[in-house]
């Protein structure tokens, strides 16, 4: 029960939602992942052998995430709002945002790094 409503609450309410983790109780996705779990996922690694460089690689994309508040979906939703505040239509506003994604994406670099308009 408690998995499901974690992963409710996480698809509802994205980076910002609050889970029940056993033995911490309720808390941020950020502090969740940040505190427990990405010293786990690092140890983990480490055990099976994972080279320390491919480890930093990827769970600092995740901390980076987690530090900055900005995924994919934020990202995007910050985007559009402003280009729409910048005069677009909405129709315009997504078309700019998704050349805009692409153009970022093929740098290969971690979406909350990327500038917004």
């Amino acid at each position: 029960p408690a998995a499901q409503a974690n992963f409710e609450t996480a698809a509802r309410d994205g980076i910002g939602a609050r889970l029940y983790w056993p033995g911490h109780g309720e808390l941020g996705a950020d502090e969740l992942v940040l505190r427990h779990l990405l010293p786990l996922a690092r140890a983990g690694l480490r055990d099976w052998g994972v080279s320390e460089s491919v480890i930093d690689r990827y769970l600092d994309v995740i901390e980076g995430r987690c530090t900055s508040g900005v995924n994919g979906a934020v990202w995007q939703t910050e985007c559009v709002a402003r280009l729409e505040e910048q005069g677009l239509d909405r129709a315009a506003a997504l078309a700019e945002m998704t050349d805009l994604y692409a153009e970022h994406m093929h740098r290969n670099d971690p979406v909350h790094t990327w500038p917004l308009p």
